[in-house]
């Protein structure tokens, strides 16, 4: 597509969006952010077809492990809620359903440093939009969180994003012995933090959401939020260990790699009022929304390949074809 594009989002949404569309540029808000430190998995090719950065492809077994407990080939019921309320603090349907062995993608631990570099001078970090004023000639594609967009465009809508927004802390630990495993196990359990922990290869990967809250007791019992905070973190890893077999001496300490994602896992808004939202921002002001933030819904990046296809087409759309594409979302 010839026709220049601008796109508001430096993530990863954002940069494999302007690489669908050559003539666009990317306008950031905050600073380059430090390398994704989650697992990038991904069920096609689709992402690293448009991107051209090859990606691995693996087979990778999963499972899920509550209190001493494992399933592997389906997760029942009651354990896919809680999954599903310890994450987005509601219940819907998960993909912890499926358990099954699948072949995935894998994209490299520099996947976003890659595409940074690939943009080059496309890329505009430190430069924020700050308002939306009327239609706007050059398509705009929005990959920011829905909120933000609402802001800009000068949206009031009474809706509360605050627990939307919860931190994913991730860390990523180095395996010491020779491995080339492609594992993800589950943790249902609310007292866990740990949602998510995988094996890609030699580096094991722990995603956790935070604590809901923290006593004084246990703070004081401990020793200080320091030290508490240590020990919730050895119980966690130790936890960790246990439901893949490992122990604490096949891991190398010393090289743990932490971070917090800016945004975690999102709970979604009524859906007729989320289709009101975004029918608004492309019809009045020229706005298509694509990635999970800016379309505030659970999908995956994969989703984003396909999103990008169907916006290409709606930029040349007429007003129905716009509609009946947003009602679908």
């Amino acid at each position: 597509m010839k026709q220049p594009v601008m796109i508001i989002g430096g993530g990863l949404a954002g940069l494999i969006t302007a690489c669908h569309f050559p003539n666009s540029i990317v306008y950031e808000a905050g600073e380059r952010a430090p390398q994704h430190k989650a697992l990038l998995r991904f069920r096609g090719e689709e992402v690293s077809r448009i991107t051209g950065i090859p990606f691995k492809a693996v087979t990778v077994d999963k499972a899920v492990y509550f209190r001493g407990n494992y399933y592997h080939d389906h997760c029942p019921i009651n354990l896919a809620n809680m999954y599903s309320m310890k994450v987005t603090n509601q219940f819907g349907s998960r993909s912890i359903m499926k358990l099954k062995t699948a072949t995935r993608y894998i994209a490299p631990d520099d996947f976003y440093d890659q595409l940074v570099d690939k943009l080059g001078d496309r890329i505009f970090f430190n430069t924020p939009v700050d308002t939306l004023c009327g239609y706007s000639e050059t398509p705009i594609i929005n990959t920011s969180p829905l909120p933000v967009m609402m802001k800009l465009a000068g949206i009031d809508q009474k809706l509360d994003f605050s627990f939307d927004k919860a931190n994913i802390r991730v860390y990523r630990f180095k395996i010491k012995r020779k491995c080339e495993l492609y594992q993800t196990i589950y943790f249902p359990d609310y007292s866990v933090r740990t949602y998510r922990a995988s094996i890609t290869g030699d580096t094991l990967i722990i995603e956790t959401i935070p604590l809901v809250s923290v006593s004084a007791a246990a703070v004081e019992a401990a020793g200080g939020i320091t030290r508490y905070r240590d020990m919730k973190l050895r119980a966690e890893v130790d936890e960790v260990l246990t439901a893949f077999g490992l122990s604490w001496s096949d891991i190398a300490l010393e090289e743990v790699e932490k971070v917090d994602q800016k945004y975690g896992k999102i709970v979604d808004i009524p859906k007729d009022l989320r289709h009101a939202l975004l029918l608004q921002l492309t019809m009045d002001l020229n706005v298509f929304s694509v990635g999970r933030f800016a379309t505030w819904r659970n999908i995956l990046l994969d989703d984003v390949a396909h999103d990008l296809v169907e916006v290409e087409k709606l930029i040349k759309a007429n007003n129905y074809q716009k509609f009946a594409y947003i009602a679908n979302k």
